[in-house]
């Protein structure tokens, strides 16, 4: 990575175009793009490619009987798409989406089925080299480490990278009725409304 440093390090001016684009294409194939944003005061990724869209919060149609991480549903474009709160999952202060300013809605892939995920704000996308990723420290044994892909600095901030797949797992999602269980396919209700 120490070609990383020597791009922050170089003055751009004094490279010619081809010089500055070999550069940049020689660090990027060495570090991930990631979607970060915030939960409380901490900051968190995902693998840009898990993303569909961000959009903004707008309160879920909540469904009976499903966990308290699991908001809902919201109708994204005519898909019903479930909806969970990972301040809630991840055991965290629940937040006051209604009346904030800058929550946001991530529209991602779990698996190869599509959720919303709730989070305070988005931050940046930005390129995470791969070599700053450690597996969470030893002393997280007492805290459920399945979510977490690996943590690394960033720009002199702490960035937690999650693991979707992790999240809420298809096996999860049939068990809670979000999915049907013969097709796969997100389950809507029957009446296009909730009772």
């Amino acid at each position: 990575m120490e070609r990383l440093a020597d791009l922050h390090r170089t003055d751009l001016d004094d490279l010619d175009e081809d010089e500055e684009t070999e550069l940049l294409l020689e660090n990027v194939k060495d570090c991930i793009q990631v979607v970060t944003f915030r939960l409380g005061g901490e900051k968190f990724g995902m693998d840009v490619l898990q993303v569909q869209e961000i959009i903004r919060y707008s309160e879920p149609t909540p469904v009976p009987n499903m966990p308290d991480f699991i908001r809902g549903v919201t109708n994204l474009r005519g898909t019903i798409l479930p909806v969970l709160d990972l301040r809630r999952r991840f055991g965290m202060t629940p937040g006051d989406y209604g009346h904030s300013e800058t929550a946001i809605i991530l529209i991602a892939y779990v698996d190869t089925k599509l959720v919303g995920l709730i989070a305070d704000s988005v931050a940046d996308v930005l390129f995470f080299p791969k070599d700053r990723l450690s597996p969470p420290p030893d002393l997280f044994n007492h805290v459920d480490t399945e979510f977490i892909q690996g943590m690394g600095e960033m720009r002199n901030e702490l960035i937690i990278l999650l693991n979707l797949d992790k999240i809420l797992s298809v096996e999860e999602m049939k068990k809670q009725g979000m999915l049907a269980k013969t097709t796969g396919d997100l389950a809507a209700p029957a009446s296009g409304g909730v009772d």
